[in-house]
């Protein structure tokens, strides 16, 4: 009987023990520091990254061929022809430009050797650029040179988005891991990181505004001019107006020597002092002999 109590009692003592060391294990786990937790964060962001890369790669080696509609071009011309009426041509091609809701973004106009000439910078809907393109070019006989150039960017395009949401999500990845820091040089840290990301994303967004308008808005640069009259001089006019400006030049030299005239009298006066001196020594020269 004595054995079976004392048995009891050190089971008793047993389980206390087991108890007790459970639960500093317990106490030990929840006091555990935060940048424990941050640093497997930032190691989750991490493996998150390169998975997302690899996403990308593989969805790119698997990518479905794109439809000719989904597809992003950028169209633009050259056209460069010959007019004889400046003005009409002009109206012409504002017409053509109001009909298909597009606008001038830039126009330059000048005189050559024997042309009058005008360039315009036309940004019209990529939709009614070929019309545009007929519009103008009706009634022009000969063109010096046109040029329709379409650019296939779909695949440029598609990588920009696919790296445009990698970094957004990297971004709220970062954002989340804000929200949990403590410390200072923590979130210092990551805020650091953040600003990286923030700097890439407004350059990728960027690009895709600039290649959205491109896409959406065709270029057109139409150059027109109108050839001049030279007038030909005759030969006999030459030699009159060749005569007359050897003249000019004759009278232009003695009015330069007039408005110099005391510089050459000083030289000259000074030339005779020097052989006077000159003379001199040679006759004394001669009487010493």
């Amino acid at each position: 009987m004595k054995k079976l109590i004392v048995f009891l009692i050190f089971s008793v003592f047993i389980n206390i023990a087991i108890s007790c060391s459970s639960s500093e294990k317990n106490d030990k786990f929840e006091l555990s520091p935060t940048s424990g937790i941050i640093s497997n964060e930032s190691a989750a962001v991490n493996d998150e990254t390169a998975a997302l890369e690899e996403g990308k790669s593989k969805q790119e080696q698997n990518a479905v061929t794109i439809m000719p509609e989904q597809r992003k071009l950028i169209k633009t011309g050259q056209m460069k022809f010959e007019t004889d009426n400046m003005d009409e041509t002009r109206a012409r091609i504002n017409q053509a430009v109001s009909k298909h809701n597009a606008y001038i973004s830039n126009e330059q106009a000048g005189t050559e050797y024997d042309r009058v000439t005008n360039t315009l910078v036309i940004r019209v809907n990529a939709q009614n650029f070929d019309n545009l393109v007929n519009d103008i070019g009706n009634g022009v006989e000969k063109f010096d040179t046109k040029t329709i150039d379409v650019n296939d960017v779909t695949e440029e395009y598609v990588d920009i988005q696919s790296r445009l949401k990698t970094k957004k999500e990297l971004e709220n990845r970062y954002l989340e891991l804000l929200k949990k820091a403590v410390k200072v040089s923590e979130m210092l840290e990551i805020e650091q990181q953040i600003g990286y990301l923030r700097t890439e994303i407004e350059s990728i967004e960027g690009r895709m505004r600039y290649m959205n308008d491109r896409i959406e808005f065709s270029t057109l640069t139409v150059t027109f001019y109108k050839k001049t009259e030279i007038h030909k001089t005759k030969y006999s006019s030459l030699f009159a107006r060749g005569f007359m400006n050897g003249i000019n030049a004759l009278i232009w030299f003695f009015i330069g020597l007039v408005n110099i005239w005391p510089f050459i009298l000083l030289t000259f006066v000074t030339i005779w002092l020097i052989r006077r001196h000159i003379r001199r020594k040679r006759n004394k020269k001669n009487l010493m002999q």
